[in-house]
């Protein structure tokens, strides 16, 4: 992706194929201050208790995701959020094919 502040950004699960007992990801922006990275993760897929340097959003568009967030789990589904400061440990895994998008803050 280039550099630019305004852009369309489509076909973006065209680019993440969700595939069996997997998860792929793809960057799917990458400009000044923001950096999107969408997942596909097959159901018991997941991202081990980690922390990121800034701050961050995950979206989830599709199927469901338990989300560990300084101790606390939830459910997400889709159109369900979590905003995470700078530091925020924090886990997940599928408990279903699931989607989601995960936007860092500059």
């Amino acid at each position: 992706m280039s550099e630019q502040t305004s852009m369309f950004r489509t076909g973006v699960t065209d680019d993440v194929p969700l595939r069996e007992g997997d998860r792929a990801t793809a960057v799917v922006v990458d400009a000044p201050g923001l950096r999107g990275v969408h997942f596909a993760l097959d159901a018991g897929q997941g991202l081990t208790d980690h922390a990121a340097p800034k701050r961050a959003v995950v979206n989830c568009v599709a199927g469901a995701i338990d989300f560990t967030l300084e101790g606390e789990t939830r459910t997400l589904r889709p159109g369900d959020l979590v905003v995470m400061e700078p530091g925020a440990r924090h886990a997940l895994v599928a408990t279903e094919p699931s989607r989601f998008t995960l936007l860092l803050l500059s």
